[in-house]
């Protein structure tokens, strides 16, 4: 049953993260995988909202957190449970208390960082001054945030950045958002930084996204929705229509699921926890919620599905595919590429290409091959594979990166990442030394974990 709306939540002196307060004992041996339904939505507060109704125990911190940060508009932050007669969740509210009228409780049909100013459906007068992404980046970087948190939520700002100056045609320190628009973004992805922060090396997939459609206005005239930041934030992303019009997905909630990179892949393991995140705005025969769905991916199953897209080439230069090949492994969504050589038709050589690519991802990437290659077909096809779990560590004082796999009956094993070494030894030798003296300050930690 759903109680009454939450008081703002108390102090408390420890954060534990996502590992430590979802299930009693035994966590540091889970691999955790988050998969996003975006049923009605999803915006900043939506997301938030959702981690933490999935999370009881990470309220309190996060909301200490949030409300001690010094904002110049001073907002206050607060997590009310909510029910719409269907689904019992969380809201998460940022409240500016200059006056009644500054109450943003965050009605998700639209979001108060677009650069193209939405009206904001408070009758509310105030100097609309702007605050740019310049000194939005600075105040960021000096805020009193565990490095994790602060580098997730950078993230996330900066692609939203991008979004805008690339839509406007300016460059990204020109960017500017509203103040009051802008603190309550900015409370918005603080938030979603520290949540994934506590996530660790979580995998994320999310559902095909709800297109909403229809007209927005703004101070410049009606635009269409997807509003444009949006739109340029979901390249690549699956979208459906379910016939329910309006702002599904703001540009925050698009930047958050640009950061995340999530995959399409079905979800799969042992549940250990969900939360719904509501929205303020009513959706005609849906809940307007988000949900979360955490899982431990090695409770009952091993594997993934990946697709295989295969081509063979005998009629462009090595120079020319080379640069070709070099493009497609830029993509995020391609997790591998192999080049084989070999004898085709009339015994020509032949360059046979195979990429593992993320579930979901095969039609865009499909279309790169076509434009990166002289290739006139693809094959393709889904394929399971076993993994074993994995993560990166960064060893001091040489900051050098290094990868760990945890093997059956073994334990976990290293690779020190060669790029890194490069930058730091002078010859082989000196490179080696480096990598074992890495490998032996972090083997011993990382198997008595």
């Amino acid at each position: 049953m759903c109680t009454k709306e939450e008081k703002k939540l108390a102090h408390t002196v420890t954060t534990p993260s996502f590992h430590q307060s979802t299930v009693d004992g035994g966590m540091d041996k889970k691999q955790l995988h988050v998969h996003l339904d975006v049923t009605g939505g999803i915006a900043g507060d939506m997301f938030a909202a959702a981690m933490l109704d999935a999370n009881p125990r990470l309220r309190k911190p996060l909301l200490e957190i949030l409300n001690s940060l010094g904002l110049e508009e001073n907002p206050d932050v607060e997590l009310a449970q909510y029910t719409d007669g269907m689904f019992c969740g969380q809201q998460f509210k940022v409240t500016l208390p200059t006056n009644d009228l500054h109450h943003h409780d965050h009605d998700h049909d639209h979001d108060h960082d677009h650069d193209h100013d939405h009206d904001h459906d408070h009758d509310h007068d105030h100097d609309h001054s702007h605050a740019s992404w310049s000194n939005i980046r600075n105040w960021l970087n000096k805020l009193e945030l565990d490095a994790e948190a602060k580098r997730q939520a950078h993230g996330i700002f900066s692609l939203l950045a991008e979004a805008e100056a690339t839509i406007h045609g300016k460059s990204i320190d020109d960017v500017c958002f509203h103040e009051v628009g802008a603190w309550d973004s900015i409370v918005d992805i603080i938030a979603a930084g520290w949540l994934i922060a506590r996530l660790g090396d979580a995998s994320w997939s999310v559902s095909t996204l709800p297109w909403g459609g229809g007209l927005a206005r703004t101070d410049h005239g009606l635009i269409p929705v997807p509003a444009p930041a949006t739109m340029e934030l979901l390249k690549g992303f699956v979208f459906r229509d379910d016939g329910v019009t309006g702002e599904r997905i703001t540009p925050t909630g698009a930047a958050i699921l640009a950061w995340l990179k999530p995959d399409f892949r079905a979800l799969s393991g042992g549940l250990i926890a969900y939360g719904h995140g509501f929205g303020s705005r009513k959706l005609e025969g849906m809940s307007n919620i988000l949900r979360v769905s955490v899982v431990d991916r090695q409770t009952k199953q091993t594997t993934d599905t990946i697709v295989v897209m295969e081509c063979d080439i005998d009629d462009q230069s090595p120079e020319s595919l080379a640069v070709g090949l070099e493009q497609l492994r830029l993509d995020d969504h391609v997790l591998d590429l192999l080049q084989t050589p070999g004898y085709g038709k009339k015994n020509r050589m032949t360059n046979q290409i195979r990429l593992l690519v993320k579930t979901g991802h095969q039609e865009r990437i499909a279309k790169q091959i076509f434009a990166q290659t002289t290739t006139i077909g693809i094959r393709w096809y889904q394929a399971e594979r076993f993994t074993l779990r994995r993560g990166e560590l960064c060893s001091h004082p040489h900051d050098v990166r290094i990868k760990w796999v945890e093997r059956p009956e073994i334990g976990k094993t290293l690779k020190v990442e060669m790029d890194d070494l490069a930058k730091h030894g002078h010859h082989h030798h000196h490179r080696e030394e480096i990598r074992r003296e890495c490998e032996k300050t972090l083997k011993g930690e990382l198997n008595n974990e």
